[in-house]
């Protein structure tokens, strides 16, 4: 039989790994949204690009463009 000791120190590893895991599951999560917004942002700045050599926007759109580029 294990004594109040054992018995704590093992809630507490088990709450640690909880967390540990939880935070990973984050980590991860966080890396997906982040890589899903860049691909996000690679697909605007190639539809502008086209829009931009399409040669159908006057001066002052373009200038819109290029500054949203930034």
């Amino acid at each position: 039989m294990q004594n109040n000791e054992e018995i704590i120190d093992e809630m507490f590893i088990k709450k640690f790994m909880d967390d540990v895991n939880a935070y990973s599951n984050a980590v991860d999560k966080f890396k997906k949204t982040f890589q899903e917004i860049d691909n996000q942002r690679i697909k605007l700045m190639e539809m502008l690009k086209k829009i931009e050599n399409s040669g159908l926007l006057d001066s002052e759109t373009k200038n819109k463009l290029l500054k949203l580029k930034i």
